[in-house]
């Protein structure tokens, strides 16, 4: 019988016989998940005020001073160090004191573009130089 019902409903044997925890991994499973898709719908970069504004969900974020980047660069990684990117194809973008900051626009060249429109001596590298 206890195949049955593990058949008819996914429920594995072990799952059945420790019911009230699987309850607790259900629901601890649910906000795992629900953080992540937080993260993922949320992630965006805004530009006001001379500062660019990373956003990841709600619980991470940075902002930055345009007049202060050192550099950005082209860059292909899925190290997610502070990321605020969902893709393999992102901008590197070089703070003082060695922070840097990973981002993955949509218009990469419109990004650039409004960031250089404020601080116009950027240095952008390509994916051969070293930073």
């Amino acid at each position: 019988m206890t195949a049955i019902i593990a058949l008819a409903t996914g429920i594995t044997p072990c799952m059945m016989l420790i019911d009230g925890f699987s309850w607790f991994i259900a629901a601890v499973s649910v906000i795992i998940g629900a953080f992540f898709i937080d993260i993922m719908i949320n992630t965006s970069y805004t530009i006001k005020d001379g500062k660019l504004i990373l956003k990841a969900g709600i619980l991470f974020g940075s902002t930055l001073d345009i007049s202060k980047i050192i550099s950005i660069k082209s860059i292909h990684t899925i190290i997610n160090e502070n990321s605020y990117a969902w893709s393999a194809d992102r901008l590197l973008i070089t703070m003082p004191k060695g922070y840097k900051y990973m981002v993955s626009p949509t218009d990469k060249a419109g990004f650039i573009d409004a960031l250089l429109s404020i601080h116009p001596d950027i240095p952008i590298l390509d994916d051969h130089q070293g930073i």
